[in-house]
């Protein structure tokens, strides 16, 4: 006779991995408990004293929840359990399937424990323990992510050894605003594939609770970890201080390096818009706000076309000729077509003016010109800002993680981009690309 108290045993991945489970009621189970043969006709509990019991069928049914699981127990007249039924297969040392893999599937979707659990709850379903979500977490999904990163991470370094010309771009995101955060994860990207190729977390911990080097921690990192791997030609950043410090070819730490450290123009273009804004809002200086979109879009203009510094200082210094009607001086001249009378819509700014002037310290700002030449290759992180979004749905930032989970979920988000980033694109029924 079979064992009474067997259940189905799960001895490799295959037994559990892919298998459907659905959810079931307690009415429907207990029903169907009731009309079942069990392989006993009788109790099989043996007393030393008394003997056999001799407690036959009809059994009594009883249903004990268990996790995410419920355990069905035949019980006789006399109180013994004559057979018993667990709802889910187990895994070695009696742990449930259903809570194994949901608490596992709980951090690899980047769920949370408390909101699936109050979910459980308005649907009056079983739930895991939080200690037992917590320990299978800790021992089971930790290592094999990491592991898995650095599995992926391996093959694109393998394929970037054989450039000789690698560029890359930068970006750290802190995990809450302001001074409060705990951890900074800076990401990089390769500029061709558009791959990360590396990230790394932070805590403010490891930096003297100082969340202000924080950033510079993680670049430093970073950098230390690729120049070993791949031949690094340029960085791209925003305009953070302390890394444009650590890339100065003359003073900064990786000066031996020979990278060309640009800038992303959009941050650039960010920054140029409100400068203009805030100069325009000034009394008698109000003309350069109808003007604004233009500027910043002959800024795109300049950093796309420009062949060099000098290049892109003469096309740059042409818009505070354009925008008082002047298309020909001394230095240039406009490269669009001649203007028809009446064809241009705003007020010109009358050169020498208020506006004018103000306008004419923004384009000529003397630390602006210095960074001309971090902008003329036209390398954007925009890709970076994509990405930073995306850890949202691993690690929120209304939740608080600890730091060995907090790089999970963000090596997570790394893998998943990496993983979208190489599938093919849709085509529609015509086959042209969507």
């Amino acid at each position: 006779m079979p064992d009474p108290f067997c259940f189905f045993l799960i001895v490799s991945e295959d037994d559990l991995v892919g298998k459907q489970a659905n959810i079931t009621y307690n009415d429907n189970l207990h029903a169907l408990a009731m009309y079942l043969r069990l392989p006993t006709e009788k109790c099989n509990h043996r007393d030393k004293l008394s003997g056999p019991c001799p407690g036959a069928q009809p059994f009594r049914v009883t249903l004990k929840p268990r996790g995410t699981g419920v355990v069905l127990e035949w019980i006789c007249s006399f109180g013994h359990m004559v057979w018993c039924w667990n709802s889910q297969p187990t895994l070695k040392f009696g742990m449930q399937s259903g809570d194994f893999m949901l608490s596992m599937n709980v951090l690899l979707s980047g769920n949370n424990y408390r909101k699936v659990a109050m979910h459980f709850k308005f649907m009056n379903m079983g739930m895991v323990a939080e200690s037992t979500y917590f320990r299978i977490q800790d021992s089971y999904c930790i290592e094999p992510v990491q592991e898995y990163w650095e599995a992926t991470r391996a093959e694109v370094i393998d394929h970037l050894r054989l450039k000789d010309h690698v560029v890359v771009l930068g970006d750290g995101r802190m995990d809450s605003p302001g001074h409060c955060a705990q951890y900074c994860t800076y990401t990089t990207i390769e500029q061709d594939s558009r791959d990360i190729v590396h990230i790394v977390s932070v805590d403010k911990r490891e930096t003297n609770r100082n969340s202000v080097i924080i950033e510079k921690e993680c670049f430093v990192r970073t950098m230390d970890a690729l120049l070993t791997e791949i031949k690094i030609k340029e960085v791209v950043t925003d305009a953070h201080s302390q890394i444009t410090a650590l890339l100065n070819p003359e003073r900064g730490k990786y000066k031996a390096w020979g990278i060309h450290h640009l800038l992303d123009i959009w941050h650039a273009a960010k920054s140029l818009s409100k400068k203009l804004r805030r100069a325009g809002s000034i009394k008698n200086q109000t003309g350069i706000m109808v003007w604004i979109k233009d500027i910043v879009n002959h800024f795109w203009y300049c950093s796309k076309q420009a062949a060099n510094e000098e290049h892109f200082k003469m096309m740059w210094v042409g818009v505070l000729h354009h925008v008082s009607n002047e298309h020909s001086w001394a230095s240039g001249f406009c490269e669009h077509e001649p203007l028809e009378e009446g064809s241009e819509n705003k007020p010109w700014i009358i050169a020498g003016s208020a506006a004018h002037q103000a306008l004419t310290a923004i384009v000529l700002e003397k630390r602006w010109l210095t960074q001309v030449k971090k902008f003329i290759n036209f390398r954007t992180t925009s890709d970076l800002e994509s990405f930073q979004n995306h850890i949202l749905m691993y690690a929120a930032k209304r939740m608080s993680y600890t730091p060995f989970i907090y790089k999970t979920r963000t090596l997570l988000a790394a893998i998943d981009y990496n993983k979208d980033n190489r599938r093919l694109p849709a085509f529609n029924r015509e086959g042209h690309k969507m």
